[in-house]
């Protein structure tokens, strides 16, 4: 039986049946076009929150064995003093290392809360040392670096650097092989920060070797790092 359009017109059973079709067919190709977008940015987020050398698997070491991620990139930056700290500067030190920036809103407040609880729990150990590099150098002049580090209460084996957003761009990707990422200021929502950047600790031997990859964010991975920064120090 034929049933009629707006119009008037005769609409055939199969007819419709076509319509209903082409309308199923749209909403599930517009339901996959959706959930790839969430995949794709979950997983981007994902990379760049976590990204290392080791990837993932690091968080949950056993703490029965240190890894080996390579030699640590060379460098040189200006600290919170103005002065030039490089690579070369902690040879023959322990050393971790992450990345950061005053103004972010995110997860820069614990991360730096987590360098300071390690900088307490290892205020013992001389040859230990702490390395914070801005991903904002525009805005992290020494000058605001030593105000933020004031407020963490860092002590002078704790550096804040920061230098010329190319340098610091390829030290992080292609040096330590961490993520980051600037967004533009016309595609942020409401809260969010203009730099992506990844939330890990690294841990360096005093060979310059990088031993073991943390997350920043995480009380059980700092538990594992002080275990691994104080293995390292024991070793001459």
């Amino acid at each position: 039986m034929a049933t009629h359009d707006g119009d008037g017109n005769a609409i055939s059973g199969s007819s419709r049946l076509l319509v209903i079709s082409a309308t199923v067919i749209a909403l599930s190709a517009a339901l996959v076009t959706i959930g790839l977008v969430i995949l794709r940015d979950r997983d981007r987020g994902h990379a760049l929150a976590g990204a290392g050398p080791a990837g993932e698997g690091i968080a949950g070491d056993t703490g029965d064995t240190l890894s080996d991620l390579g030699e640590a990139p060379d460098f040189t930056l200006r600290d919170r003093s103005g002065n030039d700290i490089g690579q070369l500067d902690l040879r023959g030190k322990v050393w971790v290392v992450d990345f950061i920036f005053t103004q972010c809103g995110s997860i820069c407040p614990m991360m730096t809360a987590r360098m300071a609880e390690l900088q307490e729990r290892l205020q013992d150990e001389p040859e230990l040392y702490l390395v914070s590099i801005s991903v904002d150098p525009e805005r992290d002049t020494p000058e605001r670096l030593q105000e933020y580090a004031t407020t963490y209460g860092a002590g002078q084996r704790w550096f804040f650097l920061t230098g010329e957003w190319e340098t610091i761009f390829d030290l992080c990707l292609n040096g330590f092989k961490l993520g980051l990422e600037r967004r533009d200021a016309a595609e942020l929502e409401p809260g969010q920060d203009p730099i992506l950047h990844s939330k890990r600790f690294l841990l360096v031997d005093r060979e310059g070797r990088m031993r073991g990859a943390y997350d920043g964010t995480s009380r059980d991975d700092l538990d594992l790092l002080t275990e691994h920064a104080r293995r390292l120090l024991a070793e001459k």
